[in-house]
């Protein structure tokens, strides 16, 4: 299944760096292939993201749901494709470092149906260069 774990260190304080975190609306932008994205509620979003992945070109809607969220130090969230079999999951975590604040992304997505297994491989360097 592709994944991502993917972690940097900003020379800014943790409740500076959060008050970008918490709000989807800063960081859906960021995602590769990001095409737009509409708040449902405050956890919940729809994303519009287009993919290219060799010979296949797919534009994915997904449903983004905030699953967890505590304050100055983390949000989780889970993926559910609308118009394609996608599931996953993911967080971000902060954390203070002594000199700043350490992010780390984690997630994975995974894509089922009978083309599931291709396009899982062709995600995975998608993903990770994400």
């Amino acid at each position: 299944m592709p994944s991502l774990d993917y972690t940097t260190k900003m020379t800014t304080a943790r409740d500076r760096v959060w008050l970008f975190v918490k709000d989807m609306n800063n960081w859906a932008p960021l995602v590769k292939g990001y095409q737009n994205h509409e708040l449902i509620t405050e956890r919940e979003s729809i994303w519009t993201v287009k993919g290219e992945l060799g010979p296949i070109n797919r534009t994915t809607k997904l449903h983004i749901t905030i699953t967890e969220r505590v304050d100055g130090e983390r949000v989780a969230f889970a993926v559910k494709g609308l118009n394609e079999p996608v599931t996953g999951e993911g967080a971000i975590s902060l954390r203070d470092d002594g000199t700043g604040t350490e992010i780390n992304g984690k997630g994975y997505i995974q894509f089922g149906g009978a083309m599931g297994p291709m396009v899982n491989r062709l995600l995975t360097p998608f993903v990770k260069s994400i």
